[in-house]
């Protein structure tokens, strides 16, 4: 047994940490608690970094942030531990000056990198780097009649339903999805984008009548058009119907190394398309799912219509059991297990 500091939250909503950590807990100590690498005293055999932009909340660099963190990665290492950063990302999601610095910094103290993917596995030679597949979702996977979810969200119930799930981080992430599926002239198919940055403030009546009228007139001409949007957060108690509705998911994303969408449509059994970059375009491509050029319309398009063919085929099947044999909890924490020994051991 060996003691672990993982710096992230537990209760996140995104529950990647969470399902990691219990299966952890089962043979080791850990401590999931971002404050703990600034504050605590107590000795770790293993600091585990997921998103080092969590050590600092998510907020904007400074040079002092840099400072501290140096300082800090060499308190930890005269103190014995081992460091190991999940690579999540090529750079911060939110553009900043230091963005680029902070990953520099980080990447050149610790003694591994997880990747969850091939694609960026031989980035750090001088580091050991191991390959851990993301986990999955199991843990929120509820099924729910395909007509009882579409009623509760308020979708028509003829037709495919294709879901865009995840944070939209750019404009150009829905805009690309939503002129590919107007692209492809759909007469029965509905398109949902959750989290939409389009519709995500809502202009009051009593402040900004005509801002709130040109808001509903749009939202009206996009439901015409088939085009749905949610703006706020979906909870996780609300997962289950979005998912069971949905009959494909669209990661949504332009420039990015990974996503776990992907692996949320394929714990629930679903056809999944994205983009063909990073360890994305790997794993799809590499279960039969298909894939598209990121900002290129026609691209996106026939990855849609591609995707129309698979609903209700093997890739489905087989998306489910990759998930549900490669991804699991207990498979994840495993190879953990091996890459903090193998540390150890060292």
């Amino acid at each position: 047994m060996c003691k672990i500091l993982m710096t992230s939250d537990y209760n996140s909503p995104n529950t990647y940490v969470k399902s990691i950590v219990d299966e952890l807990n089962k043979t080791h100590e850990v401590l999931c608690d971002v404050d703990g690498f600034w504050k605590s005293s107590d000795t770790f055999d293993i600091i585990h970094i997921q998103w080092i932009e969590e050590l600092f909340n998510w907020s904007e660099i400074t040079e002092n942030n840099l400072s501290d963190l140096k300082k800090q990665f060499l308190y930890w290492k005269t103190k014995g531990a081992k460091i190991v950063i999940t690579k999540h990302n090529k750079l911060p999601h939110r553009i900043q000056p230091l963005g680029e610095v902070l990953y520099s910094i980080a990447y050149k103290n610790v003694d591994a990198v997880v990747h969850l993917g091939a694609y960026s596995f031989k980035e750090y030679d001088n580091r050991n780097n191991v390959i851990i597949p993301h986990v999955n979702y199991s843990n929120l996977v509820e099924v729910v009649n395909k007509k009882e979810a579409k009623q509760y969200l308020n979708v028509p119930l003829e037709g495919n339903l294709l879901l865009s799930f995840g944070v939209i981080r750019d404009v150009n992430e829905e805009e690309q999805i939503i002129k590919a599926f107007k692209k492809i002239k759909t007469k029965k198919d509905y398109l949902l984008i959750c989290n939409s940055l389009r519709f995500n403030k809502k202009p009051s009546f009593r402040k900004k009548p005509l801002a709130r009228i040109q808001y509903n007139v749009e939202k009206y001409i996009y439901k015409r058009q088939h085009v749905l949007f949610r703006r706020k957060r979906v909870l996780n108690s609300d997962l289950k119907y979005y998912f069971n509705a949905a009959d494909i998911i669209i990661s949504p994303r332009i420039n990015t190394l990974n996503s776990g969408v992907i692996y949320m449509g394929f714990s629930f059994s679903k056809v999944v398309i994205g983009p063909n970059i990073g360890n994305i375009g790997q794993i799809l491509k590499g279960l039969n799912n298909p894939v598209f050029e990121p900002n290129n319309i026609q691209s996106i398009a026939k990855s849609m219509l591609e995707a129309n063919f698979l609903v209700g085929t093997a890739t489905e099947k087989q998306n489910f059991e990759y998930a549900n044999t490669v991804c699991t909890p207990y498979m994840v924490a495993s190879k953990h297990n091996q890459l903090y020994n193998s540390l150890l051991n060292d």
